[in-house]
């Protein structure tokens, strides 16, 4: 009767450290949805490791640069995120995910572009060794369903 016992409460335990790292991840990401919307560089640079590197962006400082860039004036109103696939183990993550931006109507991208784009995007996470998980990697898959990269958004001026 112990060994059962014992193997009810090994799944349980295992349970709480899934949902612990589930919950913190889902917290990042509404910490990054949340400093996209508010143009908060400085919220968004806690949440990305120092390790960050991108197709594009060789470096934390280089990508903090475009983002503090793009954050610099009003960009986006709203962003909606939907998680399409999640992949974890102890210490990485990768989630793909859409999010859909409404741009601000003082924006350079609404006036310039467009009011909405659907976003679809892969995170990678590593987890760090306080249990604080960080965004390792963003690479963009799709704008409004069309095959698009880092490359290709580069060129635009916004």
């Amino acid at each position: 009767m112990g060994i059962p016992v014992l193997i009810a409460v090994l799944g349980f335990g295992l349970d709480l450290l899934v949902a612990s790292n589930t919950e913190r991840i889902d917290s990042l990401i509404e910490t990054m949805i949340n400093s996209i919307q508010e143009e908060k560089p400085r919220q968004f640079e806690r949440i990305v490791s120092d390790d960050y590197a991108d197709s594009v962006h060789s470096s934390k400082d280089s990508f903090m640069q475009y983002v503090n860039a793009r954050l610099s004036k009003p960009v986006v109103e709203n962003a909606y995120e939907a998680i399409l696939t999640r992949e974890l183990s102890a210490r990485r993550a990768e989630i793909v995910m859409t999010i859909r931006f409404v741009f601000d109507k003082e924006g350079e991208v609404y006036q310039s572009f467009t009011r909405l784009i659907l976003a679809k995007i892969n995170l990678d996470l590593v987890k760090e060794k306080d249990g604080r998980w960080l965004i390792e990697r963003i690479e963009i898959l799709e704008l409004n369903k069309q095959p698009t990269r880092w490359r290709d958004i580069r060129t635009y001026r916004w």
